[in-house]
C-alpha cells in the first residue's frame, strides 16, 4: 500500500514538475511492481466507474461469455481482455523503444518497461475523468440538453489534450532516460502513439 502511494505522488510530481524533477524520480524510484500495482488499481478504478455509469470498454463488442457473468450481470470478458491487452501494449512499447534507442546508446529495458507502465497509469486518469463526468451529465441532461451539449464538448477538449500532454510525459521520459536527440524521440513517439491506436483499432474490428 505504501508504493502505491508513493507512485501517485510521483505521477503527481511527474505531472507537474516533469522536466525538472518528476521524470527523474519515477524512473530511478519508481519499480516495476509498484507501477505494476498503481496501474491496476487505476484500471480498477475505471472499469468500477465504466460499470456505474453504464459505459463500455474498448473491447464490449467481444461476444465471449464467462459462467461468471450471469450472477455479476455483466459480460465480464471484455473487461478482463482490457487489461490483459493494456499490458501486453506496454511490453510492446517497451520492445519498440529497446529496438529503437539501442541503436544509439545502452538503455536498460526494465526502465523502458517502467515508462511504458507509466504512460499505461497516466492513460487511466483520463478514462477516470470521462467516467465521473458521463455519470454526473447524466443528471445535468434532465434539465438542460443546452448545457448537456456544451457539458460534454468541454469533456470532449480536456479528454484529447489530456492525450496530448501525456505524449509530451512519454517522450520527456524517454529524453531523461536515454538522452537522444530530442527530435528523434518526438518523431518516434508520435510514430509509436498513432501506432498503437491504429492496432487496437484493427483488434476492435477483427473481434467486432
Amino acid at each position: 500500500m505504501e508504493s502505491v502511494i508513493f507512485m501517485k505522488k510521483s505521477l503527481v510530481l511527474l505531472i507537474f514538475k516533469p522536466i525538472s524533477t518528476g521524470a527523474n524520480n519515477i524512473i530511478e524510484n519508481g519499480t516495476t511492481k509498484s507501477l505494476f500495482t498503481t496501474f491496476t488499481l487505476f484500471w480498477f478504478i475505471n472499469s468500477i466507474l465504466v460499470v456505474l455509469h453504464g459505459g463500455y470498454v474498448k473491447y464490449s463488442n467481444f461476444s465471449f461469455s464467462l459462467s461468471l457473468d450471469r450472477y455479476i450481470g455483466f459480460n465480464l470478458f471484455p473487461y478482463i481482455f482490457d487489461f490483459i491487452s493494456s499490458i501486453v501494449v506496454s511490453l510492446l512499447i517497451a520492445c519498440l523503444c529497446w529496438a529503437n534507442f539501442n541503436l544509439w546508446s545502452e538503455v536498460s529495458f526494465t526502465k523502458l518497461f517502467k515508462v511504458a507502465l507509466i504512460i499505461s497509469c497516466l492513460q487511466q486518469i483520463p478514462s477516470i475523468i470521462r467516467s465521473i463526468f458521463l455519470y454526473l451529465v447524466k443528471f445535468l441532461s434532465l434539465y438542460s440538453p443546452y448545457w448537456t451539449k456544451v457539458a460534454l464538448d468541454f469533456l470532449k477538449t480536456i479528454i484529447n489534450l489530456s492525450e496530448i500532454y501525456i505524449l509530451f510525459l512519454f517522450i520527456v521520459l524517454l529524453y531523461k532516460l536515454t538522452k537522444v536527440n530530442r527530435f528523434a524521440i518526438t518523431l518516434f513517439a508520435i510514430v509509436v502513439f498513432i501506432g498503437i491506436a491504429q492496432l487496437q483499432n484493427i483488434i476492435i474490428k477483427l473481434i467486432s
